[in-house]
């Protein structure tokens, strides 16, 4: 099979315990971790799943209501954060915003396919990873999921209760005479959700994003574009975007190369950027300023950010605290309102989002107003 793949233990749910494994290294630690203090009797019983992992893909989420002949799409939410974060904990925008026509229609046509398949009568969500043209169906759950209320809103449709009414033995087509919803039912917005954390309330949980769900709620944006859309929702969830100071960038040996894009993208919004010493050191830009290396360094990174010279922060380092421990970080940025990103695909969006109209993101709007 080859690595990265993902790997998690058949007895959790919620994604518990999952996590993207590099190599045997990571397997062997893992094995240790999860199954060391399970008895070799029970071992039958909790056989581990693994899957290779799709690199540099999109995760894509699809709420759709079927009645054993006709599929109502939801909506198609495309994830802001590569494929390996969790649906609950990643960003994601509705309409899609760099999903092709392509994928579009066979996202369409696999969900259509799956619930009747399945039999389903009333909601199924269902995830895609798409590469490229390449659309992988990861899971697909006959249910609701949390994603029902944002899809509801943002289209227009009550999605629970024609769900309902077809699980009573109601067709869509009967619903739709009814007055229940229209076909082609949709309003001009765009809406983003973004997942609320709870770290800063757990002070030694690692601040990482990955296949496990750490999310405890969810905010909701919705513009006539994404990126005011996503702003919008960042402010929901405390974060408060600015196009000055500085940017601190804290990148993985396996993200230094793939990120430096982002020293053109923030010297382009006329940000200054300070970058850990070894990032700092590969780059070798005269815009990036270098953190003292070793425990001196995570310390300077603190007061940088407690004397307010620090505006957001990119800290790709994950779970490696031997290179980087970033749990003091995240909570002196979290005191503070900052933007505090854990993935490159993160950071690339708040850029755009700064490069809008940021006048837009404070300026109110009700649901009422756009038709809903």
């Amino acid at each position: 099979m080859g690595f990265p793949v993902v790997a998690r233990p058949s007895f959790v749910l919620g994604g518990r315990r999952m996590e993207v494994l590099t190599d045997p290294e990571d397997l062997e630690k893992y094995l240790e971790e999860v199954y060391g203090n399970i008895d070799e009797a029970e071992l039958a019983g909790a056989p581990l799943l693994i899957d290779s992992f799709l690199e540099s893909a999109i995760e894509i989420d699809v709420d759709a209501v079927y009645d054993g002949e006709e599929l109502l799409m939801g909506g198609i939410m495309e994830h802001v954060e590569e494929a390996g974060v969790h649906s609950g904990d990643s960003a994601c925008i509705t309409p899609p915003r760099t999903l092709s026509a392509a994928a579009r229609r066979t996202i369409h046509r696999i969900t259509d396919a799956l619930a009747e398949a399945l039999e389903v009568r009333g909601l199924i969500n269902v995830q895609y990873a798409v590469q490229g043209e390449d659309v992988f169906l990861l899971e697909a759950n006959p249910r609701a999921s949390r994603t029902v209320p944002f899809i509801s809103k943002v289209r227009g449709l009550p999605l629970a209760k024609l769900a309902a009414r077809v699980m009573m033995g109601a067709s869509l087509r009967e619903l739709r005479a009814e007055g229940l919803y229209r076909e082609g039912t949709t309003t001009k917005m765009v809406g983003v959700k973004e997942a609320v954390l709870p770290w800063e309330r757990f002070p030694d949980s690692h601040p990482v994003l990955g296949p496990e769900m750490r999310a405890t709620g969810e905010v909701m944006g919705v513009a006539a574009d994404w990126q005011v859309a996503y702003g919008k929702a960042l402010l929901g969830a405390g974060d408060r975007l600015t196009s000055s100071g500085a940017v601190l960038t804290l990148l993985s040996e396996t993200d230094v190369a793939s990120g430096r894009w982002l020293v053109t993208e923030w010297a382009r919004h006329g940000l200054t950027q300070i970058a850990d010493h070894r990032t700092a050191a590969q780059w070798e830009d005269p815009r990036v300023d270098s953190l003292l290396p070793g425990e001196e360094g995570r310390r300077q990174a603190v007061r940088l950010i407690e004397s307010g010279e620090v505006k957001m922060v990119i800290n790709t380092y994950g779970f490696d605290i031997s290179r980087f421990d970033g749990r003091e970080l995240y909570r002196a940025a979290r005191q503070r309102g900052i933007p505090y990103m854990t993935t490159l695909a993160a950071a690339g969006a708040v850029s755009e989002i700064i490069g809008s109209d940021m006048d837009a993101i404070a300026a109110p709007r009700s649901l009422q107003d756009w038709g809903v």
